[in-house]
């Protein structure tokens, strides 16, 4: 039995939560306070969830617990990750046969996988975000949690989602031994900052050069008012659900006035002459590594300005400047891989062994299948 204390706080008690003293508490008290006391959906309107909070050490991490919401952003329902969002994305392959075939194999995996409840979930340090960034969890944490959980959620499959063997291995080491599955959920790709010699690159030069002859300029949060949350909004929206898939989360402008107002992300944008906003990246930082939930461009103005070169390089000179890892998220790879980033797998680490033979088979399923067939593919076609 673990000696390591884990206490648990939702909406009920939020009031009796001690938040940790420094950075990261200050951080998951402003984020996390909004989201217990009015609900998720009034800042993620895509996300049906139970969200809560364990306190363990000097560490603060949510989670989220789920049924069987099919339709719920990826974030929070394995069934949209590997099955809804698989097939969106098929068009990014060439081969007709080989978009039919994968098809036909998905949908069929999704009707195994409904039955056998891949949904019911509890999500640990899930911040709601395509990207949840690590503290350093030891193995007796790990094990805590995972005691403490097992106890409380005795019939759900327990997820550390967005583990990466770059930044996070001491972590992924520990939940491997305490018996978690991994099992790869994309490619992603990171840019050490620290190495001078990447900033040195001749994209990247371009880029600067650029931001140097460009008609816009780079205004921080403090610029910002509450009138500009929906022109940022829609900027997000057309990138990430317009361009990409709806089942990315649908942020609400109640979540980037959060941002705005309590510093829950770093948010910057792009005005132009007459003041009207075009860009915007929103990041926030943990462990050495900062990662952009929020990024969105008027996709409507010519390629030629280069929207998309310009906030990528104010934030690779911001990560430069904080000297810590840039978490590029996947998609657009020749993009970042011309800029020297680096390619590394992220994963979903899944404890399922306390559950009935039949709630682990999809879990098992999903083992092999995606080391066979999943992460071939997406080193092939870069997904």
């Amino acid at each position: 039995m673990s000696q390591t204390r884990v206490r648990f706080f939702d909406a009920s008690n939020l009031d009796s939560i001690d938040w940790p003293e420094g950075y990261d508490g200050d951080y998951a008290r402003e984020y996390l306070t909004p989201m217990l006391r009015d609900g998720v959906r009034k800042y993620i309107k895509n996300i049906d969830t139970k969200m809560a909070v364990l306190r363990i050490d000097d560490l603060v991490l949510p989670i989220t617990v789920n049924e069987d919401q099919w339709t719920n952003s990826y974030v929070c329902a394995p069934y949209t990750h590997y099955i809804s969002y698989a097939e969106e994305e098929l068009y990014l392959i060439e081969s007709r046969i080989l978009r039919f075939f994968l098809r036909i194999v998905i949908r069929t995996s999704g009707l195994l996988l409904r039955s056998m409840r891949i949904n019911k979930v509890v999500h640990v340090n899930n911040w709601l975000l395509s990207t949840n960034l690590y503290p350093d969890l030891n193995e007796s944490q790990i094990g805590a949690i995972t005691e403490f959980l097992r106890d409380r959620y005795p019939d759900y499959a327990l997820i550390f989602r967005s583990v990466n063997r770059f930044r996070s291995d001491q972590t992924f080491n520990a939940l491997k031994a305490v018996g978690y599955r991994s099992i790869m959920s994309r490619q992603i790709y990171l840019l050490d900052t620290t190495i001078e010699k990447k900033f040195r690159a001749k994209p990247f030069k371009q880029d600067l050069k650029l931001m140097r002859e460009c008609n816009y300029t780079v205004h921080p949060a403090a610029d910002l008012t509450r009138e500009d949350c929906p022109r940022i909004v829609d900027l997000y929206n057309a990138l990430y659900l317009d361009k990409y898939s709806d089942l990315n989360p649908q942020f609400t402008e109640e979540f980037i006035d959060l941002a705005r107002t309590k510093g829950v992300l770093t948010l910057k944008v792009l005005k132009d002459t007459k003041g009207r906003v075009d860009a915007v990246l929103g990041y926030f930082q943990r462990n050495g590594m900062i990662t952009t939930p929020v990024f969105g461009y008027d996709t409507t103005i010519s390629r030629k300005v280069g929207l998309y070169r310009l906030i990528s390089v104010v934030l690779a000179l911001d990560a430069k400047e904080q000297q810590v890892l840039l978490h590029q998220s996947s998609g657009a790879a020749s993009f970042k891989r011309l800029r020297k980033a680096e390619v590394a797998g992220e994963y979903s680490l899944v404890l399922d062994a306390h559950l009935s033979w039949f709630r682990r088979m999809p879990w098992a399923f999903l083992e092999v299948v995606v080391a066979k067939v999943g992460e071939p593919i997406m080193e092939k076609f870069q997904l």
